[in-house]
């Protein structure tokens, strides 16, 4: 093995304990020495290869992300052919995937990101949650319409997002209140079925309701 495999060995078992340490203690609580010595890394490696705990926790962030979303693009499953609700069911479950279905781990950091965002929040919005919301949107304008009032566009893509979220930042209560919840496969395609019956209803009153929100 080279060096320069070496080197990028470590790195990758630094990101994947960073994740762990990370969304175990949040970032204040979390050290360096205790993600290097998960990694089986020298506690200098992270100033070597990141520059420091917060470039660490920043790189850790960009790098999960972007795996989850080349792993479920957003309009995976569908085609030219496919109807719009067809269209809302492949996004809704490949949301769910992309930040609960990989990593346990990946979804307490996303939720720990929308509750008290860090200083890479910024960032990470621009790449990641900014194409989110152009495919949600574009969904919703396939039922209402190209040209539906902004206000009613925003206002159907915040649920549908909203109940996706609703489902990741209260996963450790709604387990206790309902037993036969589950975040395995089986469950996330429930809950995108759920939440994309529960959407249709929605986008419907806001069809044939008009108004503005």
């Amino acid at each position: 093995m080279t060096q320069q495999q070496q080197e990028q060995g470590t790195r990758e078992r630094l990101l994947e304990a960073a994740a762990e340490v990370f969304a175990e203690h949040g970032y204040e609580a979390a050290t360096v020495r205790e993600i290097c010595s998960r990694a089986g890394a020298n506690v200098a490696a992270v100033n070597y290869h990141f520059g420091g705990k917060e470039m660490l926790y920043a790189s850790m962030l960009k790098h999960f992300m972007a795996v989850c979303a080349a792993r479920h693009p957003l309009d995976a499953g569908t085609g030219p052919e496919s109807t719009p609700e067809e269209r809302l069911y492949a996004f809704v479950r490949n949301l769910l995937y992309r930040i609960m279905g990989d990593d346990e781990a990946h979804g307490k950091l996303v939720a720990q990101e929308t509750i008290d965002p860090s200083p890479a929040f910024d960032d990470l919005v621009h790449e990641f949650m900014l194409p989110v919301r152009a495919a949600v949107e574009d969904v919703v304008k396939a039922f209402l319409g190209q040209d539906a009032p902004e206000a009613s566009v925003r206002a159907c893509a915040a649920g549908i997002v909203g109940q996706a979220m609703f489902y990741l930042q209260n996963r450790s209560i709604l387990e206790r209140l309902y037993r036969d919840l589950t975040y395995d496969n089986e469950g996330l395609d429930r809950m995108a079925a759920s939440i994309t019956r529960f959407s249709l209803g929605g986008i419907a009153a806001w069809r044939f309701g008009g108004g503005e929100a």
